[in-house]
């Protein structure tokens, strides 16, 4: 056995196993559609760049390592794909009679809930299934053992968080959130850092371990070059969210803020020229073929991913582990209810406004999802604010103080929009408001609201 293992100690943190309502077999159907959308990408590399021909006769098993299966039934929709590429390349180059026996390692965290995976194997497979439990940061198999490896958003978790983002003295010092998502240019210099890292020991592992000839294919989340990941992508906006719920129990007391400071998410969006760096810094293969795929879940879920419930359950399913494991079992309901009101916030008919756009407009447009009592932009970017009409909402419902209540509203909107405005910019507001001296009972919102009151007292005939 070779002893060139990796010698880092990863976090383990697996997705949630079992077919409860919070299980990631349950939740995945995201990564679902994203495998389907790959199989012509992948059937095109299987088709020109898996060498058959070069395999020996005596290469048998045919062996096929899925990297972070989780619990299925994903893993069998794109092992399957995967299979029946194969037995047609087979047939066109006239090898029909040398197909080899497939053999499929199913490998994830060895706290994966493999029992879930393997009691829904499908009984008609024409392979034989093993579990490859371990970590893909290191080694897994023998040298020169695998002919392909295939990984489906997978790679996007970091081996661990980096170190620097809980260290109080470092410029990288993740105070007040979880993830890298609109935070300091160190936060997301030590995030990319610990991702090459990690995909070096990656790239390595899987070079020992492929035959020649053999074929990896990886699918990744990902963002566009010289895109920052911000509220605008659905992966940043839920991390941003998990932040401010974990930040408003800590007001409530049921966790402390030095939980939060410690806690950050080891999860990491590369960009195409980042991974291709990787790849060549590397040396261990050779990239034959990048393909962005856009708008997976605009595509294909419509206006399903703005149902707050859903982001919800994709929370939970996928991240209650490393939640549990940091800040104990019993805050995951807590946790989520807090998640599903400041999710609330957020929610707003983008579709609708994009619809409506004026076909002759001359500017670009950008939807900036978020409450704004918080902090929406980097620092330093935005050149003019405007709000008409909106401020005079408050974050929540308050029955004997709803001026204190606007002070703080209006202290926290106001502390965000310091830090996010220019040298020079301009803020403009026009906001509901009475004349000194008049009663709220005079103001035709204060008569409406009093009246829509009334009205719900009255009787049921």
């Amino acid at each position: 056995m070779s002893s060139n293992r990796s010698s880092m100690s990863p976090e383990f943190y697996t997705m949630n196993g079992g077919d409860g309502p919070y299980s990631y077999s349950n939740n995945s159907h995201a990564q679902r559609i994203l495998i389907e959308v790959a199989k012509p990408i992948i059937d095109e590399a299987i088709a020109h760049e898996l060498d058959l021909r070069n395999f020996s006769l005596s290469s048998n098993p045919f062996s096929i390592v899925d990297l972070g299966c989780s619990t299925g039934p994903n893993t069998f929709i794109a092992v399957k794909n995967i299979l029946d590429c194969i037995k047609q390349k087979h047939q066109s180059l006239g090898l029909t009679s040398q197909i080899s026996e497939f053999l499929i390692y199913f490998n994830d965290h060895t706290s994966n809930d493999f029992n879930t995976l393997f009691a829904s194997l499908p009984p008609d497979r024409q392979y034989f299934a093993a579990a490859a439990p371990g970590s893909f940061h290191g080694r897994l198999f023998p040298e020169s053992s695998v002919h392909f490896f295939h990984s489906s958003n997978a790679i996007h978790w970091l081996s661990k968080a980096p170190e620097e983002l809980v260290d109080r003295k470092s410029l990288a010092w993740n105070k007040g959130r979880v993830h890298y998502t609109n935070a300091a240019e160190e936060v997301c210099d030590a995030y990319a850092a610990q991702f090459r890292k990690d995909m070096e020991n990656f790239l390595d592992a899987r070079g020992k371990e492929i035959v020649v000839g053999g074929l990896m294919v990886l699918t990744v989340s990902a963002i566009p070059n010289g895109m920052c990941l911000s509220h605008q992508n659905p992966i940043g906006l839920m991390y941003d969210l998990l932040g401010a719920s974990l930040m408003d129990l800590v007001k409530k007391g049921v966790i402390n803020e030095e939980q939060v400071e410690s806690f950050n998410i080891p999860i990491y969006v590369v960009n195409p020229e980042n991974l291709r760096e990787a790849v060549e810094r590397n040396g261990s293969f050779r990239m034959v073929k990048m393909e962005m795929i856009e708008s997976i879940l605009k595509i294909n879920y419509g206006d399903e991913i703005t149902n707050v419930n859903w982001w919800t359950r994709k929370l939970r399913s996928g991240n209650e582990d490393i939640i549990t494991k940091h800040f104990g079992s019993g805050i995951m309901d807590q946790l989520c209810q807090q998640f599903t009101v400041n999710a609330l916030e957020t929610s707003n008919d983008f579709n609708a406004l994009f619809a409506s756009l004026p076909p002759n407009r001359q500017y670009f447009a950008a939807a900036a999802p978020g409450s704004f009592r918080r902090r929406l932009f980097p620092e330093s970017s935005v050149h003019f604010f405007h709000s008409s009409n909106a401020i005079h909402w408050l974050s929540k419902q308050v029955y004997d103080a709803y001026a204190a209540q606007f002070g703080k509203d209006m202290k926290n909107f106001l502390e965000a929009r310091a830090k996010e405005i220019v040298v020079g910019g301009m803020m403009v507001l026009i906001m509901n408001g009475i004349p000194f001296g008049m009663s709220h009972s005079q103001n035709p919102a204060g008569l409406m609201y009093d009246l829509q009151g009334k009205t719900l007292q009255l009787p049921i005939v």
